[in-house]
Parts: C-alpha cells; structure tokens; sequence
C-alpha cells in the first residue's frame, strides 16, 4: 500500500511540474504588463524597468509554487526507498531453530 501512496506522490508531482512547465503563464503576463506602458515610440526607462520589475515579481511568486509539487515527489521517493530497503532484508534465521527444508537427513 506505501508502494501505491509513493507511486501516486510521485506521478502527481511530475504531472503538475509537467502542466507549469508547458503553461503560457510567462507570455500572458508579459502582455498584461506590457499593457500598461504607454503607447509611445520610446519608453522612459523608470516605466519600462517598472514594468520589468513588476513582472519578475508576478514570476516569482506564480513559480515559487513548484515547491509543492516537488515535495511530492521527494516524499513519494523516499516512501517508496523505505519500502524496498525493508523487503530486501534477508529473513533472520535462529540458528537453534533451523527451517524444515534446511535440515538433511
């Protein structure tokens, strides 16, 4: 059942970087800001860095949630690490006690 858990953990993670990474956020939101400059020939540079700073904040704090998805992934992985370690443990045999299909006549 952690197998599953830490399967599910994982693939959303991927999906959900795989969905903000092919997302058109960046293009969308450099047209809206670009709409607020005036309409002139040249821009003032205070505007246009304005403009700029204003953006890579609105980046910023759209692409800080990569934080959750990645998460995700690292809890799934380490859910899933924690199970293989446990069945590769070899069975623990009381030498006073041998199994029956050990034992020779």
């Amino acid at each position: 059942m952690k197998k599953l858990i830490s399967y599910v953990f994982m693939g959303i993670g991927f999906l959900w970087i795989f969905g903000i990474a092919f997302s058109f956020y960046h293009h969308t939101a450099w047209m809206a800001h670009s709409q607020n400059l005036q309409g002139k020939e040249e821009i003032k540079r205070i505007e246009a860095t304005r403009a700029l700073r204003d953006l890579s904040l609105n980046l910023k704090n759209y692409y800080r949630i990569i934080l959750l998805p990645s998460g995700l992934i690292l809890v799934g992985g380490i859910l899933n690490g924690l199970n293989t370690s446990k069945q590769n443990q070899p069975a623990q045999v009381n030498p006073c006690n041998p199994p029956e299909n050990s034992r020779t006549t």
